[in-house]
């Protein structure tokens, strides 16, 4: 999967996210929109709400090959990413990765 296609799906995941909050809380599926961290946009309902609606959506495409949620939802010490541009650059990454 491309960036491109990765980041596709991830507007369609902020789409379905916004369905769900209040008009108030909604965000723009950008790049650079922070989703994890002090700063936030999401608090951490609703950044978990986006991992799963990523990862309903790609399994639905039978575009999943990998454990994605684990990269997403680390448990290890690891940081989340930051920013949906760094969840594009990750799931990308990770598709090439599983296509060898």
């Amino acid at each position: 999967m491309t960036y491109e296609e990765a980041f596709g799906h991830l507007r369609a995941a902020v789409r379905e996210l916004n369905r769900q909050l209040a008009h108030e809380r909604r965000v723009a599926a950008e790049e650079d929109l922070l989703v994890t961290g002090p700063e936030a946009a999401l608090d951490s309902l609703g950044y978990l709400t986006l991992v799963l609606t990523i990862d309903a959506q790609l399994a639905g495409q039978g575009s999943t090959t990998v454990d994605m949620t684990s990269q997403l939802l680390p448990d290890d010490g690891a940081s989340a990413p930051r920013t949906l541009g760094a969840i594009a650059h990750l799931l990308a990454s990770m598709s090439d990765e599983a296509n060898g």
